[in-house]
């Protein structure tokens, strides 16, 4: 009879076991999805927040501009926008990325975000004039950065700007924490 009873009582622990598996799985995919939810808002604020910005301050998009702005970009995203935008001609980059034309802006519109892994894409439609329909969409590639979100790269209709830079022949990447502007 102590047989019968023991082998009771382990598949009772089993089943017991299984089941606080099956919530503690359940809960983990829970605070993962309630994570992913809040992030895609916090990433779309700061691209909301960069673009007031970059607004405020007439759209320009020089070498002076990148190094005040440093934070908003990831380190390697900076450097090799900084890289291009070092030399004596006109890079890879003849453009703001943030408009995608060299002409200023009327006004944008800050789209949906997706999330995929740790990078939250956030669209953003620009408008030129009286445009209905915008001229150009932008998508910034977000990434967290201890407590801050950081612009990883832009992605348009010519692909993604930060493997145009590096297949540049003219970037070279810097080693990294190093800023080639001697500041």
């Amino acid at each position: 009879m102590r047989v019968p009873c023991i082998v009771l009582a382990v598949s009772l622990a089993f089943i017991g076991c299984s089941k606080g598996a099956d919530a503690a799985s359940e809960s983990s995919t829970r605070g993962r999805q309630a994570g992913e939810s809040r992030q895609l808002p916090d990433a779309r604020a700061t691209v909301e927040a960069r673009y007031a910005a970059h607004w405020r301050t007439d759209q320009g998009f020089s070498r002076d501009t990148l190094r005040a702005r440093r934070a908003w970009f990831t380190p390697a995203l900076y450097q090799l926008l900084l890289a291009d935008m070092s030399g004596e001609e006109i890079g890879v980059l003849d453009y703001d990325p943030f408009t995608g034309a060299q002409d200023t802006a009327e006004r944008y519109t800050i789209e949906s975000p997706r999330a995929s892994g740790d990078t939250v894409y956030v669209p953003v439609a620009v408008y030129f004039a009286t445009a209905t329909e915008p001229a150009h969409r932008i998508t910034l590639a977000m990434v967290k950065s201890g407590a801050e979100w950081q612009i990883a790269d832009f992605v348009d209709k010519n692909g993604r700007l930060a493997a145009l830079l590096r297949d540049s022949s003219r970037v070279q990447p810097a080693p990294a924490g190093s800023d080639s502007s001697g500041s």
